[in-house]
């Protein structure tokens, strides 16, 4: 993917300041891949933090493999 910039979600989850930061780098880059630690995903499943993600940012959710996601731009 031509592009992308990558972003980690820490132990401290999703927090306000991670969606601020992934919609700063949003507004330069088409795609962003986002890596979640293990200890970050604590009872949720990678897929329902994806879409929590992908919903408040208001961005399309395009890829989920292991504790990676992509999101892009919608159009």
């Amino acid at each position: 993917m031509e592009n992308t910039k990558t972003m980690n979600i820490g132990k401290a989850g999703v927090t306000d300041a991670f969606i601020e930061e992934l919609m700063t780098m949003m507004r330069k880059n088409k795609t962003v891949k986002i890596r979640a630690l293990k200890s970050a995903l604590e009872d949720a499943a990678i897929g329902e933090t994806a879409r929590e993600v992908a919903s408040k940012t208001n961005t399309n959710l395009e890829d989920v493999r292991g504790h990676t996601f992509t999101l892009s731009k919608k159009k």
